[in-house]
């Protein structure tokens, strides 16, 4: 009983010092340091300005190489028979 807990805490020792291994990486930087972000040469920490876009104003069916009959049906759904499954985002 006594060697099977030994054994036990040995192996959880063994897998907590394998999880925390990569972590040891991230301890210690050389590169320079703005707030608590990592900048490497070149990058910078102003956000350019966007502006919006006029290409995505229509439907998808309307501008999509997925709808090469423009019939608001995506191609690969037409063709297809009895149940389909869809993941939309």
């Amino acid at each position: 009983m006594q060697k099977v807990l030994v054994d036990m805490r040995f192996a959880l020792a063994s897998v907590l010092m394998l999880l925390l291994i990569p972590m040891t990486g991230s301890l210690s930087s050389t590169q320079e340091v703005a707030g608590e972000n990592i900048l490497r040469e070149g990058w910078t920490t102003k956000i350019p300005n966007v502006e919006s876009t006029t290409w995505n104003s229509n439907p998808w069916w309307e501008t999509t190489s997925l709808d090469s009959n423009r019939n608001g049906i995506h191609d690969s759904l037409e063709s297809a028979v009895g149940r389909v499954n869809v993941g939309l985002s």
